[in-house]
């Protein structure tokens, strides 16, 4: 069977490009809005019920934006454990797609087979999933758009996992500086009847820096990301694409405009981190070969190669130090961040990244968590109440 433009009668159709919307006609062949409309499947007639997954093949928003945007399908609305339910007409039947708690499920008249009934279930969500491509890179992309311009956005709240990340790679670099502390020299007869020493415990204190290093790169991604959560508490305008400008500058870019740099801590916590970005992350990040010149050998004639520094550079005029700089406590220095952090004006970051909610930005309610954070009951508060709201969405708890 085959469809025609009335039969897609969604209010973001004539957003697509015309020639994506031939492409739609052809691909949405057959699904139509039922012009009367079944039962409500969900609550009402008996009927076929099958079970189509989750993203086996479309997303449950997928198929609600193709039925009710593109389509025009008229939702019947919620109901205990149920999202949404559309009536639609496909190959001619009269069915229903519905999202409930444990994912979607097509409601096809009883009188069908059951074999039958879920083939034209599985045929209609394929199709629709063929759709999905063409849509995100038209009217979807162009709706991405609208809304970063805005900064009506949901970031995800990835605090969690960068906190862990750091801890377990931390954790690491301690075990490792206590083996290896633990660890004696082995000597052992070789069989010419010499001796041999070798010393294990260089090997695992080398294992602890490069675990170190690791939760370098590590407390550097949470840094951003608390910066980021920062950005939000401090109800920053996220309009403009400012939000997206904030997100693709570099950590100090973003330290700059959330943190107070009169303030003299604040201000000590922030050269420490651009110590310990030059020292540590900064090498690693370019093959680990220094940028200011202190992996540079110099050739000494009649000597042979020389270490040194790099120190500064004023028009061809350059200044050298004849030694290597010296590499910082990695554990003691991340012990020091770690303590800011939970003490600094990061803690009220930290006090929402452990709450897992997401950053709602340009929304009310995001201004509405923003202006409680000033105060820290306060602020728990606002994520109980939140997070109330958000486990009754998730079990549809309407």
């Amino acid at each position: 069977m085959t469809t025609s433009s009335t039969q897609l009668a969604g209010p973001l159709f004539q957003r697509v490009p015309p020639g994506a919307q031939v492409a739609l006609l052809r691909i949405l062949g057959g699904i139509e809005p039922d012009p009367i409309g079944p039962d409500r499947a969900f609550l009402g007639a008996p009927s076929r019920r099958i079970p189509l997954g989750w993203g086996r093949p479309i997303e449950p928003w997928e198929a609600a934006f193709i039925l009710q945007d593109i389509v025009g399908c008229e939702d019947f609305g919620r109901g205990e454990k149920l999202a949404w339910e559309f009536p639609l007409r496909f190959e001619g039947v009269a069915m229903t797609l519905a999202f409930e708690k444990f994912g979607l499920r097509a409601y096809v008249d009883a009188s069908l087979e059951e074999e039958i009934a879920t083939a034209l279930a599985q045929r209609m969500a394929e199709q629709m999933a063929r759709a999905i491509p063409l849509l995100k890179k038209t009217v979807l992309s162009a709706i991405a758009d609208e809304q970063v311009t805005v900064g009506l956005v949901n970031v995800e709240n990835h605090y969690r996992r960068l906190q862990r990340q750091f801890a377990h790679f931390k954790k690491l670099s301690e075990q490792s500086l206590v083996t290896a502390a633990e660890t004696e020299c082995v000597t052992e007869e070789l069989p010419d009847g010499g001796w041999r020493s070798s010393n294990p415990a260089f090997y695992i204190e080398e294992e602890a820096r490069f675990e170190g290093k690791a939760a370098v790169h590590a407390v550097f991604s949470l840094l951003e990301h608390l910066l980021l959560i920062e950005f939000f508490l401090a109800g920053k305008d996220p309009a403009n694409g400012q939000l997206a400008q904030f997100i693709g500058s570099g950590w100090t870019e973003k330290f700059k405009q959330v943190a107070d740099l009169t303030d003299s801590e604040t201000k000590r916590q922030y050269d420490r981190l651009v110590a310990l970005h030059e020292d540590l992350r900064n090498p690693a990040a370019h093959g680990e070969v220094e940028s200011d010149g202190t992996d540079f050998r110099f050739i000494l004639p009649g000597i042979g190669p020389v270490a040194t520094r790099l120190v500064a550079q004023k028009g061809m005029r350059r200044t050298y130090a004849w030694t290597h700089s010296t590499t910082p406590d990695i554990l003691a220095e991340l012990t020091e961040v770690e303590k800011w952090f939970a003490s600094g004006f990061l803690a009220r970051a930290i006090q929402y990244g452990e709450s897992e909610l997401e950053l709602y930005f340009g929304s009310d309610l995001g201004a509405a968590i923003a202006l409680s954070s000033d105060d820290p009951e306060e602020l728990d508060q606002a994520i109980q109440y939140v997070t109330r709201m958000v486990d009754d969405a998730r079990n549809m708890d309407w």
